[in-house]
């Protein structure tokens, strides 16, 4: 798919893939994101996603229970959801695509196992720290798009 194609289908939402938007059966139906890493890196990048429109921070995940409840009141009115621990998230149903702007050491694992749960990823940069974890991410959005 040529970049131009991923812009125009997700309609300026920092590069999320068009499968989210192909989801979208009617004008009510929104983009569930989840949010990893509620830092304000984290938190500013989602106030410019939610600029697009159809999407939605659903989850909010951070170690830090502070971090999720800002988060919460920034991006989502108080009403996201909160969670500690990421691999629940990927297990949420209502989660279409995660965001992930954790500390680099931990971007790998994420979006190999964001990729195994069926859900699409924006990953804050860099994508990884060794050329075996970039080919290990490459190979698992390979392996599991749809």
């Amino acid at each position: 798919m040529e970049s131009r194609e991923l812009v125009r289908k997700t309609a300026g939402a920092a590069a999320l893939t068009a499968r989210s938007a192909s989801r979208i059966i009617g004008a009510n139906d929104r983009i569930g994101i989840a949010l990893i890493g509620c830092g304000s890196r984290g938190r500013q990048v989602a106030s410019l996603v939610l600029k697009a429109p159809n999407v939605e921070y659903r989850v909010l995940c951070d170690v830090y229970e502070e971090r999720t409840g800002q988060a919460s009141q920034q991006l989502a009115g108080g009403k996201g959801a909160s969670a500690r621990d990421f691999r629940k998230v990927l297990e949420q149903k209502d989660v279409d695509a995660v965001h992930v702007a954790t500390p680099d050491h931990w971007h790998a694992a994420m979006v190999v196992l964001a990729c195994q749960a069926g859900k699409d990823v924006y990953v804050e940069k860099p994508i990884s720290r060794t050329l075996r974890e970039g080919r290990a991410e490459v190979e698992a959005a390979h392996k599991y798009k749809d």
